[in-house]
This record gives C-alpha cells, sequence and structure tokens, in this order.
C-alpha cells in the first residue's frame, strides 16, 4: 500500500525537519490520489516514488516518473521543479502548493 507507493529514503541530518517530509508526502497524494491522503483511486499514474532530506544541501526532495519524463522536486522554503533535469518551475512558495500540482499535471499530461 503507501509504505510500497513511497520509498523513503535518508531522514537525518542536522536541520531535517519532518514536516517537510509530511509536506512532500502531502504533495504526491494530492497530485495522484486529488486528495492528502493515500487513496485507491489514481488520478494520474507515476512510478518510483522517492522522499529523502540532503543532509549536505538542505533541500528535501521528492523524486518519480510520470509518462516516461523524471520528476524531482527540491523543497527548502519554495519549490522547485525539474523535468528531465531542466528547471521547469522554480521559486514556487510554500503556498501556491495547488496551483504547482495542478499545473504539474497538466504539464506532464498534456
Amino acid at each position: 500500500m503507501q509504505k510500497d507507493f513511497i520509498r523513503y529514503g535518508n531522514l537525518n541530518g542536522r536541520y531535517f525537519n519532518q514536516s517537510k517530509i509530511d509536506s512532500l508526502t502531502k504533495f504526491v497524494n494530492i497530485f495522484v490520489f486529488g486528495k492528502e491522503e493515500f487513496g485507491d483511486k489514481k488520478l494520474i499514474d507515476i512510478d518510483k516514488v522517492e522522499i529523502w532530506y540532503d543532509q549536505q544541501n538542505d533541500f528535501n526532495f521528492l523524486s518519480f516518473i510520470c509518462n516516461t519524463k523524471k520528476v524531482l522536486i527540491r523543497y527548502y522554503k519554495v519549490y522547485s521543479v525539474f523535468i528531465d533535469e531542466k528547471p521547469e518551475f522554480t521559486g514556487v512558495h510554500q503556498f501556491d502548493f495547488f496551483v504547482l500540482i495542478y499545473n504539474l499535471r497538466k504539464r506532464l499530461v498534456a
């Protein structure tokens, strides 16, 4: 189920913050299922979902594959989204969470 759906990598470090990992988990659940919790019906199909904390750079990351595109989301105080290693959305404020999900879903499915 959800344990198998999301793989969690490194979650340790001096400035590690569980709330940022929780935000990325919420992000992927809303992106895929349209709600904050793990659901039964996917709105969009993604593979190889991983969330981790990079202690060296103090960033939190979410990565997955959608329609053969590799997506990497970097989160500190703002979101930056890279698709196939190219910047797609940068400096997106955390309060624009749902707008980012909408635009990312639109970009990946189109």
